[in-house]
Order: C-alpha cells, then sequence, then structure tokens
C-alpha cells in the first residue's frame, strides 16, 4: 500500500484520526509520518500538554516548588522539563514525581 501523501514510498505507519466524529484512516511512510508529528506537535503544543499533566492536583505553591528542582542525575531542571515536554533520564521520572 502506498503513502497517502506522497504515493511514492511503501505505507510503514497507519493512523486513524476522530474529528468531529468522522473517522479518517490515513496510511504513511516513514517521512510523511515524521512531517506529520510535527505539524501536530506544533498545532497542538504537545509538550506543554505533557508538561502540564504533571501539575495535576497541585496547587500553586506546590508548582512554584517545583521549578526549583533538578535531576541528580542528568542535571535537567523541572522548569526545562516543562518547557520541552521530554524527561532527560530515567531518574528524572523520579525526581520530578
Amino acid at each position: 500500500m502506498l503513502c497517502d501523501i506522497c504515493a511514492v514510498n511503501q505505507a510503514t505507519v497507519h493512523l486513524t484520526e476522530i474529528v468531529d466524529d468522522q473517522m479518517t484512516e490515513l496510511h504513511l511512510c516513514e517521512e510523511c509520518a515524521k512531517n506529520k508529528s510535527m505539524d501536530m506537535e506544533q498545532q497542538f503544543g504537545l509538550a506543554d500538554l505533557l508538561a502540564g499533566l504533571s501539575d495535576l492536583g497541585k496547587t500553586q505553591a506546590e508548582v512554584k516548588e517545583n521549578v526549583k528542582l533538578k535531576c541528580s542525575a542528568c542535571g535537567l531542571s523541572y522548569d526545562d522539563f516543562r518547557k520541552i515536554g521530554r524527561l532527560g533520564c530515567s531518574v528524572c521520572y523520579v525526581s520530578f514525581r
């Protein structure tokens, strides 16, 4: 099956999108899937969304205190984690809990 976007390369990624109760299937090659992923990340601010989830249920004071935290292993700050939406190493999971 060819990629739905470029119609040149073999589709290796298969996505199902549901928008306004309409289901659409996309069959993409690796390159088009990467481009689509970047487009979606920019459109929805995925990093902001993921970083914000870590603050659910916390008070403003707790969130402000967390900003000062740093991972003891890789040195990533909690503030940087919130900006990029990605942890630096496995120890970050414990450090920012």
